[in-house]
């Protein structure tokens, strides 16, 4: 660990630090006002603060292993972090009252399952804008779209129940990493801020807090359509352009919410490639133009074929969102900032306080133009979500697809960090997240 990693590392063990004295205090409020709150359950404890340090040791060596192994032998050190990434939420969801897949079938925490399995893939696209009325007691649903629904459906088809669903979630989540590799990759033209933003993401705190939620899933879309707004602005081919275009549709149809932030991201992808000189703003307008017509065709497939108006399906989902969050618009003002707070505590502190380091280099103009864009776009993709007011109360949850470009640009922000500097990041987000995921209630059933 160099002396020029210390005083970031002692930043990130002091915030960690802090944070666990506050949580053994109940000092910390794990959501908004008006009751909509992730309660307390029961008290941190000395064999709460040991298991996470347990953990937390063990992953340091293990991730540290990995990190060095990286140059002689990505595969193996690939395999060595996805294990790691798998039993660190084996071991968080360990530490809960109720198990995977008593979560995974209670309506309270997640409708979808329970649903999937009294509807056929037809009925579901049919009847997308009238699932509240036939399922009043599953309120996820009525917030939602039919893409939820169908991946329940596809599970289905491999002869898997609640079990083979809780891991199919575990496993694709933990893959995301090796797509959060590709993204940094091609993004960052740097395999060590792309291996370091990998870390960062298996270990993340908020994807412990709502395993085997399909919240985890939601950034494997994100991360599909990032890559190929990289790969078509990289080809300049229609083709690219199209599959663009189908995987926003795919991504729409499991959550719309993601599309503010890719909305960002493609232009920052495309301000770069402009910036550089690798494509032109002619290319620019010709994927935009093509994108859109592609877009139009495949929602005009979907209402010939399955009588699917995604339009009215948004009018839908709306209505039952402001039916979730009853409260007064007038008095949403405080949860913008609480939200925030919220959000960024429950992202994990290590990568606030990387994010935080960034953006010191940035006023000092020491980073790159894509980096500067990139964490740009991903600051104002949270801001925006934050504006319009879609999470209610639930932004840690709602928002938890942002783990993806924060990780990229925690990544990219501490490349020149030692081996040693990451590892120990890393450990910080599991010591941070077992004893919260222990007593705070981020899902009730």
């Amino acid at each position: 660990m160099t002396g020029r990693d210390m005083p970031v590392v002692a930043l990130a063990v002091s915030a960690v630090a802090a944070y666990t004295v506050l949580l053994w205090r109940k000092a910390i409020v794990f959501g908004v006002t008006w009751n909509w709150v992730f309660p307390y359950i029961g008290s941190v404890v000395w064999m709460d603060i040991l298991v996470a340090a347990v953990a937390a040791a063990i992953v340091f060596w293990l991730t540290l292993k990995a990190l060095r192994l990286f140059p002689q032998n990505r595969l193996s050190a690939a395999g060595l972090l996805l294990v790691c990434g798998v039993l660190f939420l084996l071991t968080a969801n360990s530490r809960r009252l109720f198990s995977a897949e008593e979560i995974m079938v209670n309506i309270k925490a997640e409708s979808f399952y329970d649903a999937s399995t009294m509807l056929s893939a037809r009925d579901i696209m049919v009847h997308s804008d009238n699932l509240a009325r036939m399922f009043p007691a599953h309120q996820h649903l009525h917030t939602n779209f039919p893409g939820k629904l169908l991946y329940y459906k596809l599970l289905a088809l491999a002869g898997g129940g609640a079990f083979f669903a809780v891991m199919a979630n575990l496993l694709l989540s933990c893959a995301g990493a090796a797509l959060v590799f590709l993204s940094g990759r091609l993004l960052f033209e740097s395999p060590r801020a792309a291996l370091f933003a990998s870390l960062f993401y298996l270990f993340a705190p908020q994807r412990a807090y709502f395993f085997p939620l399909l919240n985890l899933i939601t950034p494997l879309f994100l991360l599909a359509v990032l890559l190929a707004a990289i790969m078509a602005v990289r080809r300049k081919s229609p083709l690219w352009a199209a599959l663009y275009s189908v995987l926003v549709v795919c991504a729409a149809l499991f959550d719309p919410v993601p599309l503010v932030f890719l909305f960002f991201a493609t232009a920052a992808v495309w301000a770069c490639a402009i910036y550089a000189r690798k494509a032109s703003v002619g290319d620019m307008m010709r994927f935009a133009g093509f994108g859109a017509a592609s877009i139009a065709v495949c929602l005009l497939i979907l209402w010939i074929f399955f009588d699917y108006s995604y339009l009215r399906n948004l009018s839908a989902a709306s209505t039952g969102n402001r039916h979730y969050f009853p409260f007064p618009r007038e008095k949403y003002w405080s949860f913008y900032f609480i939200n925030l707070k919220t959000y960024l505590v429950d992202l994990g502190l290590p990568l606030v306080v990387a994010l935080g380091w960034g953006a010191v280099r940035i006023a000092r103009k020491t980073l790159p133009f894509p980096q500067v864009v990139f964490f740009a776009a991903s600051l104002l993709s949270l801001l925006v979500l934050d504006g319009i007011a879609f999470a209610g109360a639930e932004g840690t949850r709602v928002w938890l697809f942002m783990l993806v470009p924060f990780c990229l640009c925690a990544g990219v922000f501490m490349e020149e960090c030692d081996d040693r500097t990451a590892a120990l990041f890393a450990a910080l987000l599991v010591f941070q997240a077992l004893p919260t995921i222990a007593h705070i209630g981020f899902i009730l059933i």
